[in-house]
């Protein structure tokens, strides 16, 4: 890894620096479902971090930070000694994902499969960043409607982690080659 890359938060590509305010978000809220993966976390803003809370990110706002999420987990995973771990974590806790070594593609796409499995199991809140660049695949379409085939949205409810309880030696060492 190159030391100085940019990072960049997950949700609303706000640049993020090493003397900065910064945190390392659960992607689907510790309070709700208890999982401090690699994968299920994601680097973000304080301000992004704390406006989010305990909800669980819309399927539009997902989709939405696809590339910056996917990047993260490149960059981060990828090329050390945790791409193991990284994928052993996934394959573990998310649907669909089966044989070894998925692709970052299919791992994104088992965690969209786990976000809508929350939202129908928990009627989660759902949140979206504002302001955050608009996907100019998904138009105007309600939150999941292009996930449900045009079938409409359903209703939903989401949780922070005490920073003591997030995977810090990892996410911390990680965040020194990049900052």
């Amino acid at each position: 890894m190159q030391e100085g890359r940019k990072i960049v938060c997950a949700w609303s590509n706000a640049r993020i620096r090493r003397n900065g305010n910064y945190d390392i978000d659960h992607c689907f809220p510790w309070s709700h479902w208890f999982n401090n993966d690699l994968w299920n976390l994601v680097p973000a803003t304080t301000k992004v971090n704390a406006q989010k809370g305990d909800k669980l990110p819309s399927a539009r706002q997902i989709v939405q930070s696809k590339e910056r999420i996917v990047n993260w987990w490149r960059e981060a995973y990828e090329c050390n000694s945790l791409k193991r771990r990284f994928q052993l974590e996934a394959e573990a806790a998310l649907p669909l994902l089966v044989e070894a070594d998925n692709d970052l593609e299919d791992i994104f796409d088992a965690m969209l499969m786990q976000r809508k499995n929350l939202r129908a199991n928990q009627q989660l809140v759902e949140w979206n960043c504002n302001p955050c660049p608009r996907s100019p695949f998904l138009g105007g379409a309600a939150d999941d409607d292009f996930l449900n085939g045009g079938r409409g949205s359903d209703t939903l409810n989401g949780g922070a982690c005490p920073p003591s309880q997030i995977n810090q030696v990892a996410h911390e060492a990680v965040f020194a080659h990049f900052l």
